[in-house]
């Protein structure tokens, strides 16, 4: 039996990897792939999505979204992800054309005219399904459930506090965390306790055309001032979603397992520090009155 979900994305190299996996996993059928603005600009996220579409020959449907938050102003990530969103590969060029319709509508229609209810998993930021749950709340009771990337459990990346996606539409968000479906949250606090070694990296470029294309993208992050990259966090969301009885793509595979095995590493060191911040943070929040008024 298959699981038909909807992704809502902005690839984006975390997302490339997370349709990659998507794509190609036997136990998910992917009804409608809908792009928004978030890690670049929604014209790129789109062409983005096509090109993953395109070089594994599917024929799922992608709709163009939102070009910007619903009220805040717009922040791409093109820093960290380049110009184009994905860059260091080079993609077929003869695209399927997208939805003649908003990825709004398209939204509507999948969700509304599915056998079956649909879980959406949105992987950039939120502004498409706050736009689709407050024109259309019917579709809630649709909705079999929410696996969200995004938020965090602990420190923020683009605030002390604040996760990219939740920060790029707070308003979006907020809509849908109080929509009443059932959600998951795969946080920025998971992603940074998993890493991609250079091995893996290096290994994945010699597999098959498409461990190529995910190494020829990753290695494109332009977060690369660390030894070791951070999982990204669309891979974790699928890690967390994709059932045990699985059977993804030896591509996949290694991604899965270098993941899962860093994640329980890197735990035992990550929450002696987490509590020696915490400890910093409160000493801080007690100390700062003195400070401010001279008393010490």
């Amino acid at each position: 039996m298959t699981i038909k979900i909807v992704m809502d994305t902005d690839p984006g190299i975390d997302d490339a990897a997370a349709l990659t996996m998507a794509l190609n996993d036997p136990q998910i059928d992917v009804k409608l792939i809908t792009s928004v603005a978030g890690n670049v600009t929604v014209d790129k996220t789109t062409r983005n999505a096509q090109k993953i579409v395109r070089f594994f020959n599917k024929k799922v449907p992608v709709a163009a979204g939102a070009k910007q938050p619903l009220i805040k102003e717009f922040e791409d990530a093109a820093r960290i992800h380049g110009e184009s969103g994905m860059p260091g590969y080079d993609f077929p060029e003869d695209l399927p054309k997208p939805l003649d319709k908003s990825a709004v509508e398209a939204l509507r229609e999948t969700i509304m005219s599915s056998d079956e209810k649909i879980t959406l998993v949105p992987t950039g930021s939120y502004t498409n399904i706050g736009l689709l749950f407050s024109e259309y709340p019917e579709v809630k009771d649709h909705i079999e459930r929410i696996v969200a990337m995004g938020g965090s459990l602990g420190k923020g990346n683009m605030t002390s506090a604040a996760e990219f996606n939740v920060f790029t539409d707070p308003d979006a968000a907020k809509i849908m965390y109080n929509s009443g479906i059932p959600i998951t949250m795969v946080g920025l606090d998971i992603t940074m306790k998993a890493l991609l070694t250079p091995a893996s990296l290096t290994k994945l470029a010699t597999m098959n055309e498409t461990g190529k294309m995910l190494h020829d993208i990753i290695i494109h992050d332009g977060d690369n001032s660390l030894k070791e990259l951070p999982c990204t966090m669309s891979i974790q969301s699928f890690i967390y979603y994709i059932p045990k009885q699985s059977r993804p793509s030896q591509c996949g595979s290694i991604l899965l397992r270098t993941v899962r095995q860093l994640a329980k590493r890197l735990a035992i060191f990550v929450a002696p520090i987490m509590k020696a911040k915490q400890t910093l943070m409160s000493v801080s929040i007690l100390t700062r009155p003195l400070l401010t008024t001279g008393s010490c």
